[in-house]
């Protein structure tokens, strides 16, 4: 069964201020990966993963 997540970045980081979200769609009830969640900003938002630390994000089912 698909489930909707939002993703919301809790710290600014980089190009990922804080506040901006993303919706993810998975195929399972889990939570999407880091790899699905940089995916979706890019895909949604243009913004592309930069290497170093990573933004911390909050997923929560939408």
């Amino acid at each position: 069964m698909a489930q909707a997540w939002k993703v919301t970045v809790k710290s600014s980081w980089k190009k990922y201020a804080k506040g901006l979200s993303v919706q993810i769609v998975t195929n399972t009830s889990s939570k999407p990966s880091r790899d699905q969640i940089f995916e979706a900003f890019d895909k949604q938002l243009g913004i592309k993963k930069e290497s170093g630390a990573a933004p911390m994000f909050d997923i929560e089912k939408a």
